[in-house]
């Protein structure tokens, strides 16, 4: 019975080392080519992605993040994507999680080795303490640093504790070359997006820190208030009577397209080719809307400015953050064939164009309406300033101007159009559709400029209100 017991404990401790094992990262490889490193090529598919006509081969680079699952270590790079649709990528820039392989003695400018000797071509030369070659085109040697990577003291280089500290170097010149990962089970996540219009929280932590999950990492479009300069781009000035929620995003959001490859294992000393499929991640709006006038008032220019626009997208999780909303101010498109010369002295002239249609567009990663059809300012709140003119009768080769402000709750076209719907644990919205079509029904009266009220019983449930004059004032933007 003692021999038995012997033989339980024996066997015990043999599981319980191999469980450890498994579950500890050893990445030991007595080839130096390549210590458990592997090449990566990225083939992206765009089929089908056509948002409203454009080519999004337009894009003409992507970032992607690297994630290894088990034994988390993550990289990043910058990709350029190739001129032919069916091609890969397999060199880059990187961002961060650069590797620790090779020691390069390779000065950046000389390309002497400390001995003095001239080095047999780009990244060749010696591991110190090795005595082995880094490979042929290893883009370490432009740091001009045998440590590659800094630790703070006490972190390890395995396991959760892992940070990847990029230095200092990096800023001023990050390796160029090829795209190369540690071996292990990977998350890859793909997207194209513009500094100047938004970033993604918590990547920096997200990069150093193994803790912070991709469920974290949110693309957040940059806000500015009303007198910055890229609202001056609008060409005339406005007043903003929904100045109680938020500030804006850039007026032409360019499209967004994410590609996530959710499970990929990537070998040791092979080249492993990961396809992407990207989507477009920011929902493509078309605002339609008519507006009837007098004749001889000429529609001169007309801005919009919509509220209820998200700020942050999930790149993981595909969620759309409503819990801070913001406004877009664009232009409307204005068609001059629409709008006739007018003379009161030739009454042949008289402009029977009396009801014209309008059609804008933008890009968003949502749309929330309003909590309620009563309210005039929030989300879900459209404001136009409509720029008329007409013929003054003391001097009818020149024209008086006025501009006219016009305010609607869309909260039934919104609810019609269905752009998002809410999550199951009811703390983020999930987008239906690529394209959403914001048509309203109700036709927009201007007489003697100001707007007419809309009469009972139209059937239209969104209504047109005029707000600027002295007896209808309210929330006026300071």
């Amino acid at each position: 019975m003692k021999h038995c017991w012997q033989h339980i404990i024996c066997l015990t401790a043999i599981l319980t080392v191999a469980v450890m094992h498994s579950c500890t990262e050893v990445e030991l490889c007595e080839n130096p080519d390549h210590p458990h490193h592997a090449k990566l090529a990225f083939k992206f598919n765009w089929d089908g992605v056509t948002p409203d006509g454009r080519n999004p081969r337009d894009v003409d680079s992507m970032m992607v993040i690297a994630n290894r699952i088990i034994n988390s270590w993550r990289a990043g790079f910058l990709v350029e994507l190739p001129k032919e649709k069916e091609g890969t990528v397999a060199e880059g820039e990187t961002i961060f999680g650069v590797l620790e392989s090779y020691e390069s003695v390779v000065g950046p400018e000389t390309g002497e080795t400390e001995n003095g000797e001239q080095t047999e071509g780009e990244g060749t030369g010696k591991n110190e303490g090795q005595g082995t070659s880094a490979p042929q085109g290893s883009y370490l040697p432009v740091w001009n640093t045998k440590n590659v990577l800094t630790r703070a003291e006490g972190e390890t280089t395995g396991g959760n504790n892992t940070t990847i500290v990029i230095p200092e170097t990096a800023g001023k010149q990050r390796p160029t070359g090829p795209l190369e990962v540690k071996e292990g089970e990977y998350q890859f996540i793909a997207i194209n997006y513009s500094h100047s219009e938004c970033e993604i929280d918590r990547v920096e932590q997200y990069q150093k820190d193994v803790s912070v999950a991709s469920t974290e990492l949110f693309i957040r479009y940059v806000t500015f208030k009303k007198d910055n300069p890229k609202l001056q781009s609008l060409g005339r000035p406005w007043i903003d009577y929904n100045s109680g929620i938020g500030q804006f995003v850039e007026s032409e959001i360019r499209p967004t397209y994410l590609g996530i490859n959710q499970v990929c294992h990537v070998r040791a000393g092979e080249t492993e080719i990961i396809e992407i499929k990207p989507e477009q991640i920011t929902q493509r709006y078309g605002l339609h809307f008519s507006i009837e006038k007098e004749p001889g008032v000429r529609i001169e220019e007309i801005i919009a400015i919509i509220g209820g626009i998200p700020q942050r997208f999930g790149v993981s999780t595909k969620h759309v953050d409503v819990k801070d909303v913001n406004k877009m101010a664009f232009r409307v498109p204005v068609d001059a064939t629409k709008m006739p010369t007018y003379d009161s002295r030739n009454p042949a002239s008289l402009d029977n164009e009396t009801s014209i249609p309008f059609k804008a567009s933008f890009n968003a990663i949502g749309l929330v309406r309003s909590y309620s059809p009563e309210l005039q300012m929030g989300a879900g709140i459209l404001q136009l300033c409509i720029y008329t003119s007409t013929e003054r009768p003391d001097a009818p080769s020149q024209r008086a101007s006025k501009t006219i402000y016009a305010l609607i709750n869309l909260y039934n076209t919104i609810t019609e159009a269905r752009p998002m719907r809410i999550t199951e644990d009811k703390k983020f919205m999930v987008q239906n559709s690529d394209t959403v079509t914001l048509n309203i029904p109700n036709v927009l009266r201007i007489k003697q400029g100001q707007i007419l009220a809309n009469p009972d019983g139209e059937g239209a449930l969104d209504k047109w209100k005029e707000v600027g004059n002295s007896d209808n004032e309210f929330n006026v933007d300071i």
